[in-house]
């Protein structure tokens, strides 16, 4: 394919401009308003060092039409992130105690948390959680991220299939409950007669134990865990 570069998008028809949009689902936030990107094919504003661009974007609620483009230069995976580091000292036996709390936000609202009382260690840390955030399984930098989260069926601790029903925000938590038609397959006898009286799975059944939870563990069927567990894998396949 030749590339012409700096052609705009008011330069073609209208047949050739409405040809050559690609809408890509990037959750793009400027001044508290929701924008589009697109890319067009043969509209590429720049080259160099960055590569070379042809992405554009636009206001959502604006008419597509190729006079209310303007291109597009960001970086959409990391545009969305953002740190907040407040210091909140406090009181204690022995004197006043540094502390802060330390925030990774998306799109400005709060999304992860992250904890400690010392500066450098939050600061390079919300670094470090951030390239995790881009190289996660759920691309957090869309708009529908939460669809690939909540409701989606995975492992747990290798061997236990179950469900994530809850995103906790700015926590940054999951809840998960057992899948219930996937466990009852493994089941004894026993646990198969306990299931049938109460219909559900609880997570204190034989091969629950409530060691392996800690603070976690709950009788009420649900498990919170932070969202990089390194106990969860992340793709069931059924």
């Amino acid at each position: 394919m030749i590339i012409e570069y700096f052609i705009k998008p008011t330069d073609l028809s209208k047949k050739e401009f409405k040809e050559q949009l690609t809408l890509y689902n990037w959750d793009l936030i400027i001044r508290n308003r929701q924008y589009n990107v697109y890319s067009m094919h043969k509209c590429y504003h720049c080259q160099g060092g960055t590569g070379d661009n042809n992405l554009w974007c636009i206001e959502r609620d604006k008419d597509i039409i190729p006079e209310n483009f303007q291109p597009y230069e960001g970086d959409i995976i990391n545009d969305i992130w953002g740190v907040q580091i407040t210091p909140k000292p406090h009181f204690r036996k022995n004197g006043v105690q540094s502390n802060f709390e330390c925030c990774i936000t998306r799109n400005k609202i709060p999304f992860y948390e992250i904890h400690g009382n010392n500066f450098s260690y939050l600061y390079n840390q919300s670094i470090y959680v951030i390239q995790k955030l881009n190289d996660f399984v759920v691309p957090f930098h869309f708009r529908n991220w939460k669809t690939e989260i909540v409701d989606r069926k995975i492992w747990w601790r290798e061997r236990y299939p179950a469900i994530i029903t809850r995103w906790i925000q700015p926590r940054g938590c999951i809840v998960i409950i057992p899948d219930d038609k996937e466990m009852v397959k493994s089941f004894d006898t026993h646990q198969q007669k306990e299931f049938i009286e109460t219909e559900s799975v609880h997570f204190p059944a034989t091969r629950w134990e409530k060691e392996d939870f800690g603070r976690d563990f709950s009788e009420e069927r649900e498990v919170l865990l932070d969202l990089f567990d390194p106990n969860i894998n992340w793709f069931r396949g059924d």
